[in-house]
C-alpha cells in the first residue's frame, strides 16, 4: 500500500515538500525466518538501505515480522516504502506524516531519532511470558476509523467497553472518551504488563463489546488475540484499524479522541490537525496539578524513572525529585515501610539477573525447574540487562562487553550513574526495578552476581533482605571497598567443571560477605534444581527471613 500522508504538504510533488522532514510508522506480521537470509539478512538490508537514504530511528526485525519508526526527508521515506514493497512486503499500511521537527535535542536522543538502530528481536512486540503462544493472526477484526467512530456514537450505555492498550505515560496526555462508553486505561509501564492487567478486569470485560485501540495498531493485534483467548464471554472484540494516527486523519477535529497522541519519535506528541495544541491539553502536572502535557523536560518518576509530566516550575523544585510519582507507582503504594508485602500469605518476590550473553527469557528457561519447585514460596521475576550485543538477541550488564550498545527501549538515559564503572547503568537499572516491587531478594547468575556485588559495595540495594549469587564473581573494574558486606548471602557454584567462572572466583565473591552460606555442587555453569538442592535453598531463605524483620 502506498504511503498516505497525515497532512498535506501544500507544495505539490517536489521542491520544499520532498525535502521536508517526515516520520514514517509501519509494521508487518510475517514469518521473517522463512525469507532468504532470515532475520540477520533482513537486518543487514535495513541497515544498508536506510543509511543510504539518510534515515534515522528504530527498526525491530523479529521472527514474526517487522516494526519501524523512521525519520528523514519525505522523499527518502517514500523511497523506503517503495523498496519494502519491491522486497515483497505487500499490504503494509505505511503511515507517513510531516514533522514539525524535534521537540528538543534531548527528546531527539531519547527517542532514538539521533541515529539509526536496527535490532533483531524474538517478537515484533512482546506481551511477556504470560501470553506465550498468542499470535497476531488470531487477533480481532479491524474497524475502519469511520466505523469505529460510528459504533462509539451509537453505543448503548453499558454494552461497550473501550480498552486503551497503551502505557500510562501515553494515555495520560490523550485517550478516547465517549458519553455512555466506559474507557479502561491500564496503568502499565510496559506492554508486557497488559496480560496481568486484563486478568484483573475480567468482570468488566466479560460479555461486553470490547473495542481496542493503540497508537498505530501493532499492539492491538497481539492484545486483542490475548483477550479473545481468555475464553467464553470474550469473543466480541474489535480493534481500530491504523490506530489513533489513522483515526485523527479521518477526524482532524479530534472526534471522540480527547487530547494529544503520544508518539515514539522526536516530536513526542501530535495534536489533531484542526485543533490548536493549547486547546487539547488533558494531561496534568504530577507536582501541582495544573493542565500540562509536554514531555520536553524529560522528567522522571522519583521511584521507577518512568516519564513524568512536570511543569517548568515544579521541575525546578528540587524537593519534587524524589516525591513526584507516576500513576503506576501511586497505584502500587500498598507496601509496608520495611518493603515487605502487607499480606503475610504473599509469596517472596525475587528479582532475577541473568549472566553474560543471556537474556531474561533464556535465564528463565534455564531455571524453569527451579522456579517450579520454588513456586509455593517464591515468585521469580526476570529482567534483561541494559546492553544489547551484536545481533541484538543476547545481552550483557557491562558497557565494556564487545559490541555492547545500550537498549534505547529501556528508557535508561536519564538514570543517575555515579561510580561503579562499566556496571553503572546495570546497577541503576536494578535499582529502578526494585522500586517496582516489593522484592525481598535477588537471584543473580554469573555477570549478574558481579552487578549485585558492585551495587552493594557502592551502598545500594538497601531494600533487600538477602541475595542468592550463583557462579558469581567480583568485577575487577567496578571499584570496591574492603569493608565486608553485611547482607545475608547464599553462594551456589560448582567445581572444576565450570569452565566459564572458576570456583576460585566464586569463593572470592563469597569472601566479600560477612554473612554467607555456600552450597557447592559437582556440575558446571548452572544452578542445580534437584529436590534436595532446592530444599536447601528454601530452608536458607526461610531461616534468613526469620532472622530479619519478622520472617515471611
Amino acid at each position: 500500500m502506498a504511503p498516505v500522508e497525515t497532512t498535506p504538504t501544500g507544495e505539490g510533488d517536489g521542491g520544499v515538500a520532498e525535502s521536508q522532514e517526515g516520520v514514517l510508522l509501519y509494521y508487518k506480521y510475517t514469518d521473517v525466518t522463512s525469507l532468504t537470509g532470515g532475520r540477520e539478512g533482513l537486518r543487514i538490508w535495513y541497515e544498508m538501505s536506510c543509511l543510504e537514504l539518510g534515515l534515522v530511528g528504530r527498526v525491530r526485525v523479529a521472527k514474526d515480522g517487522v516494526n519501524a519508526t523512521l525519520g528523514g526527508s519525505l522523499q527518502s521515506l517514500r523511497r523506503h516504502c517503495d523498496q519494502m514493497e519491491a522486497k515483497g512486503f505487500e499490504g503494509i499500511d505505511f503511515k507517513l506524516d510531516r514533522s514539525h521537527g524535534a521537540l528538543n535535542e534531548r527528546t531527539r536522543a531519547e527517542s532514538g531519532f539521533d541515529r539509526l538502530r536496527v535490532q533483531e528481536t524474538d517478537e515484533v512486540v512482546s506481551l511477556g511470558p504470560r501470553a506465550a503462544g498468542i499470535l497476531a493472526k488470531e487477533g480481532a477484526p479491524h474497524l475502519s476509523p469511520e466505523d469505529f467512530h460510528r459504533e462509539l456514537s451509537d453505543a448503548k450505555e453499558g454494552e461497550v467497553v473501550l480498552v486503551d492498550v497503551r502505557n500510562v505515560y501515553e494515555s495520560r496526555i490523550g485517550k478516547f472518551q465517549c458519553e455512555g462508553v466506559k474507557t479502561l486505561v491500564p496503568e502499565t509501564r510496559t506492554f508486557a504488563q497488559f496480560p496481568r492487567w486484563a486478568d484483573t478486569r475480567e468482570r468488566e470485560l466479560r460479555g461486553k463489546r470490547i473495542m481496542m485501540y493503540c497508537t498505530g495498531g501493532v499492539r492491538c493485534e497481539k492484545a486483542s488475540a490475548f483477550i479473545k483467548a481468555m475464553g467464553d464471554g470474550f469473543e466480541n472484540v474489535v480493534q481500530l484499524k491504523g490506530g489513533i494516527q489513522r483515526y485523527l486523519e479521518s477526524f482532524p477535529e479530534g472526534g471522540h479522541y480527547k487530547g494529544k497522541n503520544f508518539v515514539f519519535d522526536s516530536r513526542s506528541s501530535v495534536s489533531p490537525r484542526l485543533v490548536r495544541p493549547e486547546d487539547c491539553t488533558v494531561g496534568r502536572c504530577a507536582g501541582c496539578g495544573v493542565p500540562y502535557d509536554s514531555n520536553g523536560l524529560r522528567a522522571r518518576c522519583g521511584r521507577c524513572r518512568l516519564l513524568l509530566l512536570l511543569c517548568e516550575a515544579c521541575a525546578r523544585d528540587e524537593t519534587l525529585d524524589t516525591r513526584a510519582l507516576c500513576e503506576a507507582c501511586c497505584a502500587e503504594a500498598r507496601v509496608t515501610s520495611d518493603g515487605a508485602p502487607q499480606d503475610p500469605q504473599t509469596k517472596v518476590r525475587i528479582l532475577c539477573l541473568h549472566g553474560f550473553r543471556q537474556t531474561a527469557r533464556s535465564f528463565g528457561g534455564r531455571t524453569a525447574k527451579l522456579r517450579k519447585r520454588l513456586r509455593g514460596t517464591a515468585e521469580l521475576i526476570y529482567i534483561d540487562g541494559p546492553y544489547l550485543l551484536a545481533g541484538g538477541t543476547r545481552r550483557a550488564w557491562s558497557s565494556e562487553a564487545d559490541g555492547a550498545e545500550l537498549d534505547p527501549e529501556l528508557g535508561l538515559e536519564g538514570l543517575q550513574t555515579e561510580g561503579q564503572g562499566p556496571l553503572a547503568i546495570g546497577i541503576a537499572l536494578v535499582e529502578r526495578e526494585l522500586t517496582r516491587g516489593p522484592f525481598l531478594g535477588i537471584l543473580a547468575f554469573s555477570e549478574g552476581a558481579a552487578v549485585v556485588e558492585a551495587a552493594l559495595s557502592g551502598g545500594g540495594l538497601r531494600c533487600l533482605r538477602f541475595v542468592i549469587l550463583a557462579s558469581g564473581f567480583v568485577d575487577g573494574n567496578a571499584g570496591h571497598d574492603s569493608i565486608p558486606l553485611e547482607l545475608p548471602s547464599l553462594h551456589i557454584f560448582g567445581g572444576d567443571k565450570d569452565r566459564q567462572v572458576p570456583h576460585q572466583r566464586s569463593e572470592a565473591l563469597a569472601d566479600r560477605f560477612a554473612s554467607r552460606k555456600i552450597l557447592r555442587h559437582e556440575g558446571g555453569h548452572f544452578i542445580p534444581s534437584s529436590k534436595s538442592y532446592v530444599a536447601d535453598i528454601l530452608a536458607w531463605i526461610r531461616e534468613t527471613l526469620s532472622k530479619t524483620r519478622g520472617g515471611l
